[in-house]
């Protein structure tokens, strides 16, 4: 994988952490009107919490990645995985996680779409308004997931030590 390509993941992957750490943060401190009410009420604390870590980590895993460490990689393998899909049914359960920019195909009970920008979002709970059914895939978090998988495999061949044969 090229140096390049490990700066851009791993920056993307930092900034929009970062805007999304810092709007949790926002929503916490009632700079934004209703902020508070909005965890109380929709998101909760524990999901609050879990969100901040999740942008946390996805913080210290962009960096990790950009400066060679050896988590670096699983790390921002992971979280490129956590935001390559998400889903939701009304009624039932919803699941969005983001960090990173986004080309995204979205398909829902009543409509087709393509996305394309940066996202940071983190939601697991219950759909209670919008379609019956939604599933969306981001398309350049899987190419990214990919490109990371084998380069953990090829980080993973080159650490095996062969036996000379003679």
């Amino acid at each position: 994988m090229s140096s390049r390509l490990i700066k851009l993941i791993g920056w993307w992957q930092i900034a929009c952490a970062a805007l999304g750490l810092g709007a949790y943060l926002l929503f916490a401190s009632g700079i934004i009107s209703g902020g508070r009410a909005w965890i109380q009420h929709v998101l909760g604390y524990p999901l609050w919490l879990t969100g901040v870590l999740f942008f946390v980590v996805a913080i210290a895993s962009g960096r990790a990645f950009i400066r060679g460490r050896s988590w670096g990689l699983p790390s921002t393998l992971a979280i490129q995985f956590a935001h390559s899909f998400w889903f939701a049914l009304l009624g039932g359960p919803h699941y969005q996680v983001a960090s990173g920019p986004k080309i995204g195909l979205t398909a829902s009970s009543y409509r087709i779409g393509f996305t394309f920008g940066f996202e940071s979002a983190f939601f697991f709970g219950t759909r209670v308004s919008g379609p019956s059914w939604e599933f969306g895939v981001n398309i350049l978090a899987v190419v990214w997931t990919v490109l990371l998988f084998r380069a953990w495999i090829a980080r993973d061949d080159d650490r095996r030590v062969v036996p000379s044969a003679g």
